[in-house]
């Protein structure tokens, strides 16, 4: 999908603003689609970790739960699952919440923390294609005295503008009372595309810019769930699988054999943790000092130049675009790619490393190249996250995979 730039600006001034649709992706039809699709999936991607690395888009919350670490996890005896979509090509997965009763598609995004949906007043014609809150029809809703936008990218040029509001937002048969999220009263179009209404940000409460903890952080503080949720994402063309997310806990039916956890590495909130190595076809590349940032909401995995290199190298007959920002492999390619994390290798089948067809025997590889902090950071989507069964431990600050239980 279309990564979006979560960067947040809280305005003053209070404002009086105030059946499911679900519309699948097409695969790019042309070439010139495809890697402009690519390219805008690159771009997003980019625009989205540079504006936190940059240090703009700072925190607002203070003495969250993840800050003052008193939450006793020994009380929550019960775990909440719900089914997930994805948008028919794997490119984005969305649950369905209820919001003051109201039924909405949010996207699962590890890679952020707030949650917005769209408003009734937003007259945008990106909104009429989607469920749009009616807080008339909610006992339970109140507006805050903020509004706030949401810039994709440096220039402004997209955005999504709304006001900051409060109200009941169920998710998997589990209630977070009095959940602040945003409300849009403007969309640009870049979402028009896509099957979701809003977003469900993930990460931890120091990237929620909203002055207030995430819809997980407020659920372990309203003591509902155990500090931890597993994501299992499936694949579009396994028709008797499907994605899910469960809060609380891990689904153990998604998984075989242990769930191997990695240390998260940073400060920033992002679910970031170290890499071991990567692997095609069982050889080692032999990386050192790697970092990878494991992102729901990103479809693709995005390295710097030289490790894509790297890893492009071992696969017989691909070559980098002349743009240099896409690699070119086989449609047949037959190397199995896998990424080495706590001593564990996870592989990731052939046909995942396929992007989009651009003609005769030459398809766009789903691992592209982008710099999102330097050279030693990597941004691991659902091309990765989709081959195994993630875990996200808050207390502990660390990610675990297992094998699929059906790989």
């Amino acid at each position: 999908m279309r990564k979006l730039v979560v960067y947040f600006i809280v305005l003053a001034t209070a404002a009086s603003i105030i059946g499911l649709h679900a519309l699948p992706i097409s695969p790019p039809s042309d070439p010139t689609s495809a890697i402009a699709l690519f390219q805008s999936k690159l771009q997003f991607a980019l625009n989205k970790y540079a504006q936190k690395f940059s240090g703009t888009g700072e925190s607002y919350v203070e003495g969250s739960y993840f800050e003052l670490g008193t939450y006793n996890s020994s009380h929550a005896d019960n775990s909440y699952s719900t089914y997930a979509k994805d948008d028919g090509l794997d490119y984005c997965y969305y649950v369905q919440i209820s919001v003051g009763g109201q039924n909405f598609n949010v996207l699962l995004d590890t890679g952020s923390s707030n949650l917005w949906i769209p408003s009734k007043d937003c007259t945008s014609p990106t909104c009429f294609m989607r469920n749009r809150f009616d807080s008339s029809v909610s006992s339970t809703f109140k507006l805050s005295n903020a509004l706030w936008i949401i810039f994709y990218g440096f220039t402004g040029d997209s955005s999504v503008f709304g006001v900051v509001g409060q109200d009941d937002v169920e998710i998997a048969g589990v209630i977070s009372e009095g959940q602040t999220f945003g409300l849009t009263i403007y969309e640009t179009d870049d979402f028009m595309p896509y099957s979701f209404d809003g977003i469900l940000g993930l990460g931890f409460d120091s990237l929620n810019t909203m002055a207030a903890p995430s819809l997980i952080s407020n659920l372990i503080l309203q003591q509902k769930i155990d500090p931890i949720f597993g994501i299992h994402l499936s694949h579009y063309l396994n028709f008797s699988d499907q994605s899910s997310i469960t809060l609380g806990g891990v689904d153990q039916s998604k998984f075989r054999g242990e769930i191997t956890f990695n240390p998260v590495i940073n400060s920033y909130g992002f679910w970031q943790i170290d890499v071991d190595d990567a692997l095609v076809d069982d050889e080692p590349i032999g990386f050192v000092g790697k970092n990878a940032i494991t992102d729901t909401g990103t479809t693709l995995i995005y390295l710097p130049l030289a490790d894509a290199e790297a890893i492009h190298e071992l696969i017989p007959g691909s070559r980098l675009a002349r743009s240099q920002y896409y690699f070119i492999i086989p449609c047949d390619n037959t190397a199995v790619v896998a990424f080495r994390f706590g001593g564990v290798d996870y592989e990731i089948p052939p046909v995942d490393l396929i992007f989009a067809a651009i003609g005769g025997n030459e398809c766009i590889s789903n691992i592209g190249v982008g710099a999102i902090n330097g050279s030693d950071t990597w941004l691991v989507g659902a091309t990765f996250l989709k081959n195994v069964y993630s875990v996200y431990d808050l207390e502990q600050r660390s990610v675990g995979f297992a094998f699929n239980a059906d790989t």
